[in-house]
């Protein structure tokens, strides 16, 4: 096994994380009101749903987004399917002009602050062509050596010509890479795919079964790379 000299980490769920705040404005409109953590629960419920092969292996990220969407205002409690419909349009809107994973976990700069002082670290997200100016946006640009955007390059996860793109930019073999994401049938299958190994972030253990490394959240990625390399 080759010496560990980068690191790849997906986008959305990974780093930034979804606007639960906004969320629950929209579904305020529709006289539900869920908690930030009945949201939290409600969003890894639904990615656990939609991260399955059949799924994935069939539609584009964002052919995905109304499923997605539906699971977590249902799990929230929204349960008219006119009422979810007419919200989504609202967060499409909004997602429009801006992203909708926006949030930056508190423990994101000081995670990729140490990443940075020992390996070559990059982004590699399925997203529409406007990820490094979000980046840019939030205060985390400057982290990372590149960025690999899918809708950018034309091509995205699970796809391993994806990561061949990432490869490049670090000057890399797959064996010296980790990749690190949230969902087991795009980033880590897409990684396992070009030979990279994966570290999954799972914060409610819905892939238990997963044979790859899981951590709960990115404050565990540190410590979980120090273990793999």
């Amino acid at each position: 096994m080759s010496k560990l000299k980068a690191v790849f980490l997906d986008a959305g769920n990974t780093i930034l994380h979804l606007d639960f705040p906004f969320i629950a404005e929209v579904l305020s409109g529709y006289g539900v009101s869920p908690s930030l953590e009945t949201l939290e629960r409600s969003e890894a419920v639904a990615r656990a749903e939609v991260d399955r092969a059949h799924v994935v292996g069939t539609t584009t990220d964002y052919a995905r987004w109304f499923y997605y969407f539906r699971l977590i205002m249902s799990h929230a409690g929204l349960t008219s399917e006119f009422d979810i419909a007419d919200a989504y349009k609202k967060l499409e809107a909004r997602h429009s002009v801006k992203n909708l994973w926006c949030r930056v976990p508190p423990e994101v700069p000081a995670v990729l602050a140490e990443l940075r002082s020992k390996y070559t670290i990059g982004v590699v997200s399925n997203a529409d062509g406007r990820i490094k100016d979000l980046l840019a946006l939030v205060g985390l640009l400057d982290y990372f050596s590149f960025v690999v955007d899918s809708g950018q390059v034309g091509v995205e996860k699970p796809d391993p010509r994806i990561f061949q793109h990432a490869l490049a930019a670090a000057s890399a073999e797959p064996d010296e890479v980790v990749h690190v994401g949230d969902l087991v049938c795009v980033d880590v299958a897409g990684a396992e795919a070009s030979g990279i190994r994966a570290v999954l972030i799972d914060p409610f253990d819905h892939h238990t079964d997963a044979l790859c490394a899981r951590i709960r959240n990115i404050g565990e990625l540190p410590a979980a790379i120090a273990r793999l390399a």
